[in-house]
């Protein structure tokens, strides 16, 4: 199991990727805002049950889950982690924002 200050280690690499490829990253305001943001985030954590406004929405699901950086704002995902998702009969997907038939996998 992943401890607290290994997630906070990996979003933190994540975090730097992301500043150096975001969109905006070269306007300071933008910047720290995005800086000041993630160092609340790396404070309060995600939250729990606990927190008045969270009270009846559990994430700690969300706050276990390993993330990882899109690539040219694509991830790149193999058939297998796909295939949990898709509804038996259908045949269609969403590439670009549009519907539209799966990839061919055959």
């Amino acid at each position: 199991m992943i401890t607290a200050t290994q997630q906070l280690e990996n979003y933190l690499e994540s975090f730097t990727e992301f500043e150096k490829l975001a969109a905006g990253h070269d306007l300071p305001w933008l910047r720290k805002l995005r800086q000041d943001a993630f160092a609340r985030f790396c404070e309060a954590g995600f939250p729990t049950t606990h927190d008045e406004d969270w009270r009846f929405t559990n994430v700690s699901a969300i706050a276990q889950t390993p993330f990882r950086l899109a690539r040219n704002g694509r991830a790149r995902l193999s058939q297998q982690e796909l295939e949990p998702y898709w509804l038996p009969g259908v045949s269609q997907s969403v590439r670009k924002g549009q519907l539209r038939p799966p990839p061919d996998w055959g």
